[in-house]
């Protein structure tokens, strides 16, 4: 029995499908980790990977369900891979067309942090180059014999503390950063310490907020969410960077 993944052909609702399609096809393509589905075959409209039986998560029993989640996209991002390049993830015009799109629905202060980041953040080069998912969340992970992460459309060459937010803000309470974001950030660079200096993975955790920025508002105009998950995603990376990254607002661009 196989999982397939099909492409939605780019209408006017979904102009990106073949943009996200192509991309997560390179992926396939190009990689394979113990921590991904194997790809059986391709074509130009579908993906066929294996099938791999899903039993639901619940982090909320334990840590340790989420630290056994990191530790399988921590060994992507420490995976030896020759000649990467920072790729950024979207397009600068893109970026401003939808912070535009986003501003008359902030608050004072949420609107000064966002022209922080517009200001200060956009194709911001990490210290450690990895692969990066893109969307690193619980509806992307798969919980079998083994974890398995799927839905590789929006991979791209950055910070792998990039994953790691996303996987917070998207997966916790704001009630509940208090007991999880600290432990989790020291777990995941334990990881990593062999491949980067504490101060460099500082520098990465203050700076790659801009992915989870973008889905913060990409996020907020998806119809298929109801509004309150909508609203409550990017006051919950507001959240998040006001009281986890102490030093966000001392960045500046050069």
């Amino acid at each position: 029995m196989e999982f397939i993944k099909h492409i939605k052909l780019p209408t006017d609702d979904n102009p990106n499908a073949l943009i996200k399609f192509n991309n997560e096809l390179k992926f396939y393509t190009n990689y394979s980790f113990k921590q991904i589905p194997k790809m059986i075959c391709h074509s130009d409209e579908s993906i066929t990977l294996e099938y791999i039986p899903n039993t639901s998560i619940n982090v909320s029993t334990s840590i340790n369900v989420s630290k056994s989640i990191i530790k399988q996209i921590s060994e992507i991002h420490i995976s030896n891979i020759n000649n990467l390049e920072f790729q950024p993830h979207i397009e600068i015009d893109e970026i401003h067309k939808l912070w535009n799109k986003f501003k008359p629905h902030l608050n004072e202060e949420e609107l000064q942090l966002g022209e922080h980041i517009m200001s200060n953040f956009l194709n911001k080069e990490p210290k450690f180059l990895t692969l990066v998912h893109g969307d690193f969340c619980l509806k992307n992970i798969i919980l079998s014999e083994d974890i398995k992460i799927i839905d590789w459309e929006y991979w791209h060459i950055g910070s792998g503390v990039e994953d790691l937010i996303l996987f917070i803000v998207q997966t916790y309470d704001i009630s509940n950063y208090h007991i999880y974001v600290d432990p989790l950030k020291e777990y995941y660079y334990s990881l990593l310490s062999h491949k980067i200096t504490k101060e460099d993975f500082e520098h990465d955790w203050n700076s790659s907020i801009l992915i989870p920025f973008i889905f913060s508002m990409y996020t907020f105009f998806d119809e298929k969410y109801d509004i309150i998950i909508r609203e409550n995603y990017y006051k919950n990376f507001f959240f998040f960077i006001k009281n986890y990254n102490e030093n966000f607002l001392l960045f500046r661009s050069k």
